[in-house]
C-alpha cells in the first residue's frame, strides 16, 4: 500500500515524512482500529482510510514532535473506525445538523479562565473530559485547526462540529469552575 500512498504525495520531502509516519504508526493504528471494530479486514480498511486523511493534513504534522503526531494519528484512526462501526451496525443517530448553533457566553467565560490558569492545569482538566470532547479540543487548540478541517477529519458536518466544540468548551468551563473553585 505504501507505494500507492506515496504516489499521491507531490514533494519528496512530504513522501519521506509520510513514509516515516507510515512505518512508525501503522501497527498502532491497526491496534486502535481493531479494538473498535473487532474485525481484521475492517480494521485494515480503517487504517487505509485514516492514512488518506493524514495525507490531506500532512503539512500540519511534525515527525519530530512525536506525542502530538501520535495523538493526531490516533484521533484520526479512532474516528474512521467509529464511523465504520456505526455504519456497520446501522445505528440511527440523532443528527446535530438540525440543532441551531448559538454563541454561548460560556465560550467567553472559558477564555477568561484559560487566561488565568497555567497550561498543565488546563491539560489535566481536559484529560477528565469524555473522549469526543478531548479529541475536538485537541484538534482545535493543540493543532490550531479550523472548524472545516476538524469536521473533515472527524467526518462530520460543520454544524455538528461547531455544536460538539461548543459543548466541549462548556464542559471544560464547568469542570474548571467546579474542580478549581474558579468564580468567573
Amino acid at each position: 500500500m505504501l507505494p500507492i500512498y506515496l504516489s499521491l504525495i507531490d514533494t519528496q520531502e512530504d513522501r519521506d515524512k509520510f513514509e516515516e509516519l507510515y512505518y512508525k504508526y501503522r501497527d498502532l493504528m491497526y491496534y486502535v482500529a481493531f479494538g473498535i471494530l473487532r474485525d481484521t479486514y475492517l480494521a485494515e480498511d480503517a487504517v487505509q482510510a485514516a492514512f488518506m486523511r493524514i495525507i490531506n493534513n500532512l503539512g500540519k504534522l511534525d515527525t519530530e514532535n512525536c506525542h502530538k503526531t501520535k495523538a493526531f494519528v490516533v484521533i484520526v484512526v479512532e474516528n474512521v473506525a467509529k464511523s465504520m462501526y456505526s455504519k456497520r451496525k446501522k445505528q440511527s443517530a440523532v443528527s446535530f445538523d438540525e440543532l441551531q448553533y448559538e454563541v454561548s457566553d460560556d465560550a467567553n467565560d472559558l477564555d477568561n479562565i484559560i487566561n488565568k490558569l497555567d497550561v498543565a492545569e488546563i491539560v489535566s482538566k481536559i484529560k477528565l473530559l469524555p473522549e469526543t470532547d478531548r479529541n475536538i479540543l485537541t484538534l482545535k487548540y493543540v493543532y490550531d485547526m479550523g472548524n472545516k478541517e476538524i469536521a473533515d477529519i472527524l467526518n462530520i458536518k460543520g454544524a455538528a462540529m461547531r455544536k460538539r466544540l461548543e459543548r466541549a468548551r462548556q464542559r471544560l468551563s464547568t469542570l474548571l469552575r467546579e474542580n478549581g473553585g474558579y468564580d468567573y
